[in-house]
């Protein structure tokens, strides 16, 4: 009798073990799916982090390319300006300096020579003649009254048509001196508009000038930004546009 109640104790705790086994089973596979669902979430939103960072990385890539080629793009508008600086400079001092000036001075040199010639010739037109008239007129009617004292003849038509040769081309030289006057005169303000024309381009250099000062500041900024940008690594480019776009 105790064997056989021993038999059905034994069966009935091996019941009770198996019923435990098949629950802990049970229990097991339970969390076990769970924390599969959970280690495959964890998964997806791992995934889906590294495919947001890996777009960030596009994004940086992009940007660092682009910023790249800005900053060559500056390079080479920077230096085709300062060389059109350059050439503009240049060819501004080779015209006023070398060019326009010169060309104006000697303009200037060469009428005030004819100037001076013709006014000589004024000069030498002038008094002689003004003298050689009186001289001759004066001796004519000398001769002319002394002739008509000792002879009694009236004064001869050869000696009349010599002294209207004479009085003739005295107005002609009267003439002339006249159309000289007026070529001095025209000279005159020839020679001075020239010089205005000096004076104006005087000043026009002094503006060139000042430009010129203003150009080369230009130029002296554009070539420290062209260091700056020279010296400047890719890396802090980079980090600077970041800052740009975060800010």
């Amino acid at each position: 009798m105790e064997l056989v109640a021993a038999n059905l104790s034994l069966q009935e705790v091996q019941q009770k073990m198996h019923t435990i086994q098949v629950a802990h089973s049970h229990d097991t596979n339970a969390m076990h799916r769970e924390e599969m669902n959970r280690l495959q979430d964890e998964l997806l939103k791992t995934r889906s982090r590294l495919d947001e960072r890996d777009n960030e990385i596009k994004i940086l890539e992009k940007r660092y390319r682009d910023s790249v080629r800005e900053k060559e793009e500056i390079l080479e508008e920077k230096s085709a300006k300062i060389n059109r600086l350059a050439n503009e400079l240049e060819t501004a001092q080779n015209k006023l300096v070398s060019g326009e000036t010169s060309k104006l001075k000697e303009k200037v040199f060469q009428l005030t020579s004819e100037r001076n010639t013709a006014r000589e010739q004024v000069k030498d037109l002038g008094k002689p003649q003004r003298g050689n008239l009186c001289s001759v007129v004066i001796n004519w009617r000398v001769n002319a009254n002394s002739t008509r004292t000792f002879t009694g003849d009236p004064t001869s038509p050869g000696k009349l048509a010599t002294l209207k040769e004479i009085v003739h081309s005295y107005k002609q030289n009267i003439h002339k001196l006249s159309q000289l006057k007026e070529e001095v005169t025209k000279r005159d303000k020839r020679i001075e508009q020239y010089r205005k024309q000096e004076s104006e381009l005087q000043l026009k250099l002094e503006e060139q000038r000042d430009v010129e000062m203003k150009l080369n500041s230009r130029v002296f900024v554009l070539q420290n930004k062209l260091d700056l940008l020279g010296s400047s690594s890719d890396g802090e480019l980079l980090d600077e546009y970041k800052q740009q776009n975060d800010s």
